[in-house]
């Protein structure tokens, strides 16, 4: 199954339940701490992360070991025109720690860019729709017939009204029994109108509260305002005359270690040059910009989503544009029904899959579903059976994971 899922991150990415502001969190991104997991871990690995200078009577099988002590027991850094201090404690304050779990972190941060993805497909088949197969059946219209895309067009159609008056009814049945509770019909409940939306909504921020915990994450990892790294690196590379990289970021530092030889116990300090640094310090700058860009994406794609979903005038605007491109709203009486097919009828979590499939398949599908849904409430209003629109019941009760509305 983990095999499965890294395999999946180079392959091109199929349209799916969400948006493309998603996809650049948890696909591109991982993808590309992926490709900085596998250098970072074939330098520490399969190169030479660290070189020391030793003193010229000792073995190689001295320098062996005092390399590897020097990688395992951490460096410190002391600038080359400073005296290294004859006292321990500024040593173990200059040490770098974060050098060898480099790999480690980029992986994690990966699982973090992946989970609030992984939280939505757990939890958006909860509200009782199968968003997945919605956008396949639109997706694969543009390789049928014609025949078959208006029969698809018309099942998926009919297939969504029975999901929403299936709500429509559970909430009303509730209502009449009693059981009504304003917080529980707000968020959670499936049958609320708003549970898939609310979802979706509480993804989006999930995305942005990790991406800007990633900047704290980081600066714990490596004990510097991480925040600030770009700045930094712009300040310095601008106003130095010949940029060296930066100081977080050594490539020569200084090791102490100890041999003990009989009774004898021997403290050694040796300078190092961390080669494995010069992939750390690209790596985390490309990092800080990445996460930049993503947070600032992520933030606009949140109050977009926010604003489509609460602001009326935008949910008018967005069926309509379908509408008037069809020519089904020539007249007064029909506006006046549009604001009663937004809120009675689609309501926060119908208006979701028209969004949802229009940003995932093409606008004519789109449109042709959003008539079909008008012209199916249209026609509820005249009490016409669904046999008169085209449905074709037996290819419904075909589509996989989509011919039962729960009634629960």
């Amino acid at each position: 199954m983990v095999f499965d899922e890294l395999k999946s991150l180079f392959q091109p990415q199929k349209r799916t339940n969400d948006d493309l502001i998603d996809r650049l969190n948890h696909h591109w991104t991982v993808l590309i701490l992926a490709i900085f997991v596998i250098i970072t871990s074939t330098s520490q690995y399969a190169g030479d992360p660290i070189h020391c200078w030793c003193p010229a009577e000792f073995s190689d099988s001295y320098v062996d070991y005092a390399e590897a002590a020097c990688w395992v027991e951490n460096t410190y850094y002391i600038p080359i025109d400073e005296a290294v201090p004859v006292d321990p404690v500024p040593r173990k304050n200059a040490q770098i720690h974060y050098y060898q779990w480099v790999p480690i972190i980029l992986a994690f941060q990966a699982f973090l860019f992946k989970l609030p993805n992984i939280i939505w497909k757990m939890l958006h088949e909860y509200s009782g729709i199968n968003i997945d197969k919605v956008v396949n059946l639109a997706d694969n219209t543009a390789v049928v017939s014609t025949k078959d895309r208006e029969k698809t067009i018309n099942n998926l159609a009919y297939y969504v009204t029975r999901w929403l008056e299936n709500s429509k009814q559970q909430r009303q049945a509730n209502m009449t029994k009693g059981k009504f509770s304003v917080t529980k019909w707000c968020f959670w409940n499936k049958h609320s109108g708003k549970c898939l939306t609310f979802l979706y909504l509480f993804t989006k921020l999930l995305y942005l509260l990790n991406v800007i915990g990633q900047f704290f994450l980081l600066s714990a990892f490596m004990g510097y305002p991480f925040y600030s790294l770009g700045i930094d690196f712009s300040a310095k590379a601008i106003t130095a005359s010949s940029f060296s990289g930066i100081t977080k970021f050594p490539r020569t530092t200084l090791c102490d270690f100890k041999i003990r030889q009989l009774s004898n116990i021997q403290t050694w300090t040796v300078q190092c040059v961390l080669s494995i640094n010069l992939f750390n310090e690209r790596i985390f700058l490309s990092i800080w910009f990445i996460l930049i860009l993503i947070s600032l994406c992520t933030l606009g794609g949140l109050l977009k989503w926010v604003v489509d979903t609460f602001y009326v005038k935008t949910k008018e605007s967005f069926v309509k544009s379908y509408l008037e491109i069809l020519e089904s709203t020539n007249d007064e009486k029909d506006m006046k029904l549009l604001k009663r097919f937004l809120s009675s009828f689609l309501g926060f979590d119908g208006l979701f899959i028209l969004r949802i499939v229009s940003q995932n398949s093409s606008d004519i599908f789109a449109g042709d579903l959003t008539l079909r849904l008008w012209e199916q409430y249209k026609h509820s209003l005249d009490d016409i059976a669904p046999a008169d629109l085209g449905v074709d019941k037996k290819s419904l009760s075909k589509m996989s994971g989509m011919d039962n509305v729960s009634e629960a």
